[in-house]
């Protein structure tokens, strides 16, 4: 790639020619520092880019933030369909000017006077199918299992009246548009002819995510407020009176993460056993500080079954339930810690509350390790890549964009999309799906395909 920097009059116009990729960026990088320095405003000609990845967005947002603070204008020109697609799917749209042409760009920076700074976003359509609800087909017992009990990132999420009456409507109009009769098999309707967003719901709980390995042993992510269901669910299969042994890695410690312990009944069960393991020094004394008066009535001492705290240390694996276990450091206020888990020539990496800083080339490399050789990856993907990049930097949280983009690194087969925006009703989560898949077909090249689902409360996928 080659890149065109050029001045006319107020306006310092950068041009590159070929792929902006993790290879190329640093050059786009250059010359926009450069273009930043002659005082100026700026104007991104992108009509000779084919292919944009996070990187190269990440390298214009940048731009845009050093500019807004210093009364300066950024805008885009002559994005290829390709191109504006990515945009779009990263939502950089609503936060960038883009124009059709190079003349109309830079009679929009020269005006006396600002405009409106964000493009009305385009609709991404309906969403497509997403439910992937039951296990895979496969006629031998998976190495590894995953379901998910709490998919939600910060705080619970009820679905509400509105949202339900939302659904109603749309699977009537449906129904009346195929012409649905008395006789006809609705059951078939709804698994074939309404999206998963209608005929169901990504789910409200925050974080749980149980990996079966087949041992008697349990294995659980987290103890948001889906660990309630894992645990009646866990009763009904099991019964009280069969003890039980409860492996449970902390991801870190902020609320929406250890919030479900408190109603976690295999806790107050006789005979069962309990370890929570985590690499934070704190972790009993936050478990017990969140039971404490006047936050909550029921103290940590009426728990009856066993209950041990393990710290970890990161990149040191552990051998728990017929599987090893290793954490790893991640960027998030206070820590958090991913966890890769191996078994039988099969790996699934659990990684939440995770900023990347993609221009951090040796951080963006040590991750990608992390993943290399893994099946499954689950992904925070709470925010769309512009707000990850300007208004939510430092948030702690990353991009679906972001999570293709290191998977494809890693050669991972399957992204799963988790720590949902408590703001995103099911509709939205189904199309941000869509643009996702999307996107990861445009990067794809000519690499396999990568499988991308978003989780729910209640989805299982095999590996």
């Amino acid at each position: 790639m080659h890149i065109a920097v050029t001045r006319h009059g107020s306006v310092t116009v950068v041009a590159p020619h070929g792929r902006i990729d993790q290879d190329t960026a640093p050059m786009l990088d250059a010359a926009l520092s450069e273009a930043e320095g002659d005082n100026g405003h700026v104007l991104v000609d992108l009509k000779a880019v084919p292919y944009a990845s996070s990187m190269g967005l990440r390298s214009i947002v940048a731009c845009f933030k050093i500019l807004r603070a210093d009364g300066r204008r950024i805008a885009l020109c002559a994005l290829t369909d390709l191109v504006a697609e990515v945009f779009d799917i990263a939502g950089m749209t609503r936060v960038l000017r883009v124009f059709p042409d190079r003349a109309e760009a830079i009679a929009y920076l020269t005006t006396s006077e600002m405009t409106a700074t964000a493009a009305a976003p385009v609709s991404a359509g309906p969403a497509v199918d997403s439910s992937d609800a039951a296990p895979s087909a496969n006629a031998h017992a998976p190495t590894l299992r995953m379901i998910f009990w709490g998919t939600r990132g910060s705080i619970p999420k009820a679905l509400g009246a509105q949202d339900v009456r939302a659904k109603v409507r749309a699977a009537l109009e449906a129904a009346l548009r195929a012409g649905l009769g008395p006789t006809d098999d609705l059951d078939a309707f709804l698994e074939t002819r309404l999206p998963f967003h209608l005929r169901g719901t990504y789910g409200g709980e925050s974080s749980c995510v149980q990996v079966d390995t087949g041992h008697a042993e349990h294995m659980l992510f987290d103890l948001g407020s889906g660990v309630r269901r894992f645990a009646l669910d866990a009763l009904s299969r099991h019964g009280s009176s069969t003890p039980q042994t409860y492996n449970i890695f902390l991801s870190h410690l902020h609320w929406d993460h250890i919030m479900g312990f408190p109603f976690f009944v295999p806790a107050f069960i006789p005979g069962n056993r309990i370890r929570i393991l985590g690499c934070h020094e704190q972790l009993e004394f936050a478990l017990r500080r969140q039971q404490e008066q006047p936050c909550f009535p029921v103290d940590f001492s009426v728990f009856k079954a066993d209950i041990d705290f393990r710290v970890l240390t990161p990149g040191v694996p552990v051998e728990v339930a017929g599987a090893t276990v290793t954490p790893f450091r991640q960027l998030h206020d206070g820590d958090s810690y991913g966890y890769r888990v191996d078994r039988g020539g099969r790996a699934v990496v659990y990684s939440t509350d995770s900023e990347h800083k993609m221009a951090d080339h040796a951080e963006v490399e040590r991750f990608v390790r992390r993943l290399t050789g893994a099946h499954t990856v689950v992904f925070d993907a709470m925010y769309s890549l512009a707000d990850s990049f300007s208004l939510k930097e430092d948030w702690g949280h990353s991009s679906n964009v972001i999570g293709v983009d290191l998977c494809r690194m890693a050669d991972v087969s399957r992204l799963v999309l988790f720590h949902h925006e408590p703001i995103h009703d099911d509709a939205t989560l189904g199309r941000i799906l869509d643009q996702t898949r999307r996107y990861e077909e445009i990067n794809r090249g000519g690499a396999r395909p990568l499988e991308v689902v978003t989780a729910h409360d209640g989805l299982v996928l095999d590996i």
